[in-house]
């Protein structure tokens, strides 16, 4: 929501094209500032609703009841079609990471890290869990920013090298002395229950470490004990949809060193190369300095990965097509409601 001040003509004027004229437990209405710095916005009213389902949402969109849908899922989107809706996707600004605990023994080496990144599919993961609707990501800097360096590449599939790699590695801590085979890597994630995607992500995830010689255990919790496990650090690892856009900020929020910094790394992940790269971007005074430290940073959270970042995810709005969406593309049309239009005139609650 904006800023509001009264003016003494007892009109109101504020920072954005709306304010918020009621609210509810199921309903939220917004008016139109005519004196947006943009220009007044063509629809007066806006009400936003919530809908206990998915289904019930689209039936009141197809009835002409509600003009727009917040989100379709990958899922709903197979199912959920009609020529008289249009659909908008757009990169949203979360990642899908296994995020580890660095505390924990078994994941503490970044060659460890490495491998487990090298052993996931990503673009698989995006086909079946996310219906094909999402970007592979590498590290935590959104590759919609300005300043993310393209250049640098991320983790190539290669479960092969993965597999050999822990072999090596397994056998180099066991020692020389020992006669018996190397333990398998293993370790537990956690992830929120009844969350369809999460849960995708994780069984693909389990898989494809199984394949390398990872035993990766899935720990499903209710997202109450999943949030306070998480800030008491109890895991060995944890499946997130983690914002990491669009400013870079968010990182640094998340991944800069934990204790002289009170920010919000709650993984022990701890690495000099990253913090330096992290407190340059922090003071950058120009676009050259915010380039060239945001291209070292994406280097070295790959050499030392606090996690599987596994994917960038769309999003998708559905509105009808009797109303004019001006947005361009990979655009939240949200972003530019106040330009929307009804093709035919407004309805006659607002004419």
């Amino acid at each position: 929501l904006d800023i509001v001040k009264a003016l003494p003509d007892n009109t109101t004027s504020g920072t954005g094209p709306y304010y918020a004229a009621r609210k509810s437990a199921t309903e939220m209405v917004l008016h139109a500032h005519q004196r947006y710095s943009q220009g007044a916005p063509q629809i007066q009213t806006l009400i936003f609703r919530s809908y206990p389902t998915l289904r019930q949402a689209w039936s009141s969109l197809l009835r002409g009841e509600i003009d727009a849908l917040w989100n379709l899922s990958g899922d709903a989107q197979e199912f959920l079609t009609s020529e008289s809706i249009e659909t908008f996707s757009f990169p949203r600004h979360y990642a899908y990471v296994m995020a580890f605990n660095s505390r924990k023994p078994q994941l503490r080496a970044p060659a460890v890290r490495r491998v487990l990144n090298a052993a996931v599919d990503r673009r698989a993961i995006i086909d079946s869990a996310l219906k094909g609707r999402g970007q592979p990501a590498y590290t935590p800097i959104w590759p919609g920013h300005w300043a993310h360096d393209e250049s640098v590449q991320g983790y190539s599939f290669d479960p092969s090298l993965a597999r050999t790699t822990l072999e090596a590695l397994r056998t180099q801590q066991a020692g020389p002395r020992t006669t018996s085979t190397p333990t398998r890597l293993r370790f537990t994630c956690l992830i929120p229950s009844n969350r369809p995607i999460p849960e995708r992500i994780a069984l693909m995830l389990q898989s494809q470490l199984y394949d390398v010689g990872v035993d990766l255990e899935l720990e499903s919790v209710p997202f109450r004990d999943f949030d306070r496990r998480l800030r008491l650090q109890d895991f060995d690892a944890v499946l997130l949809d983690l914002v990491s856009g669009a400013s870079l900020s968010r990182v640094y929020m998340f991944w800069r060193s934990p204790g002289e910094h009170d920010g919000l790394n709650l993984f022990g992940y701890s690495n000099p190369e990253v913090d330096r790269w992290l407190d340059r971007l922090r003071f950058a005074q120009d676009d050259a300095t915010t380039r060239a430290a945001t291209s070292q940073l994406q280097r070295a959270m790959l050499n030392d990965p606090p996690g599987v970042f596994v994917a960038w995810s769309d999003h998708t709005r559905a509105v009808s097509r009797r109303v004019n969406v001006q947005s361009s593309t990979n655009q939240d049309p949200f972003e530019v409601l106040w330009k929307w239009r009804f093709i035919d005139g407004p309805p006659a609650d607002q004419r």
